[in-house]
């Protein structure tokens, strides 16, 4: 009977056991101090890396724009060498020089005020009409031609061939006039001055001639390079520009078209091994009575016991 029984509820038994066996109860997850330590490690370490990956983004920027900006220097540099010189066409041009030629060297001794009265509409406000200088007699343009409009170191600088007359002489020259326009109205912002043909180098007006250099105090000092200013001018005006290569950074020479008059408002400033030197020069156009002033800017280097000229600036 016993047996009877067991046999009975065996089936049963071996069923709950295996439905008990089916029954898993899901354990419960806790977040531990070390899981929360490495959550947090790894917000760090993707914050770290993305502010790097960031901080490597601004860099990149940075450096490609400072790579524009020297392309874009270089291209302008390309530009203003390759159009320096070159005719260029501009009607507004032609109109505002026409009168500027017309007004500058048709010159009556007899109206010398009326005439610098004239004049002083041409140039910036401030601009001292006694740095026009003294003509004699009586002066007339006869005809005048562009040769050329360009553009070095943000300074646009036109130039004219023109024939003069000058008490009944006359004569040709190259004159460079350096200006600026803002859009339609321009200023001659430097004295015109007699030039060789197709000068394509960056003249500057008085305007930027006049830079605020510290004086120099050494008397010995400014008497040495005033001495070699004066000696510098008149081989200058006088020699080519074969000649002027042992005395010049950018060597060139007016081969005797004018002769120098005079030197005036000599100043020194800089450093003694650095000078710096502005003048007035008068030059007297060969063979003729027809003179002028212009303005020069002389950026000389010591050498041994003389000196070296390695920027020379017109106006």
């Amino acid at each position: 009977m016993k047996r009877f029984w067991q046999k009975l509820k065996g089936p049963v038994e071996y069923e709950r056991q295996s439905k008990d066996k089916g029954l898993k109860i899901p354990k419960k997850k806790t977040l531990t101090v070390e899981k929360l330590r490495k959550v947090v490690f790894a917000i760090v370490f993707l914050f770290i890396a993305l502010m790097i990956f960031m901080t490597w983004q601004a860099s990149q920027v940075v450096k490609k724009n400072q790579q524009l900006k020297t392309s874009q220097a270089s291209l302008e540099k390309k530009l203003d060498k390759a159009s320096a010189g070159s005719l260029s066409y501009n009607p507004l041009v032609g109109q505002y020089f026409e009168k500027f030629l017309n007004t500058y060297y048709n010159y009556n001794q007899d109206k010398s005020d009326e005439w610098r009265k004239s004049m002083k509409a041409f140039f910036p406000s401030g601009f001292s009409v006694t740095q026009l200088g003294t003509w004699s007699g009586q002066q007339s343009l006869k005809d005048h031609k562009i040769l050329g409009i360009f553009n070095v170191d943000g300074v646009r600088t036109v130039q004219y061939a023109i024939s003069l007359e000058n008490n009944g002489k006359q004569s040709n020259l190259t004159v460079n006039i350096p200006y600026v326009q803002d859009n339609s109205k321009f200023t001659v912002v430097g004295l015109p001055y007699v030039a060789s043909d197709m000068n394509t180098l960056g003249h500057v007006g008085e305007s930027r001639l006049d830079k605020t250099n510290k004086s120099l105090d050494d008397m010995d000092v400014v008497d040495d390079v005033k001495s070699f200013t004066k000696t510098f001018l008149n081989k200058y005006v006088s020699s080519s520009k074969e000649d002027m290569a042992l005395l010049m950074n950018d060597p060139r020479g007016l081969a005797g078209k004018v002769d120098l008059q005079g030197i005036d408002n000599i100043k020194v400033s800089g450093t003694k091994t650095k000078p710096v030197v502005t003048a007035t020069v008068t030059v007297q156009v060969h063979d003729t009575d027809i003179k002028q002033n212009q303005q020069v800017r002389l950026e000389l280097k010591k050498q041994q016991k003389t000196y070296f000229v390695d920027k020379f600036v017109e106006a």
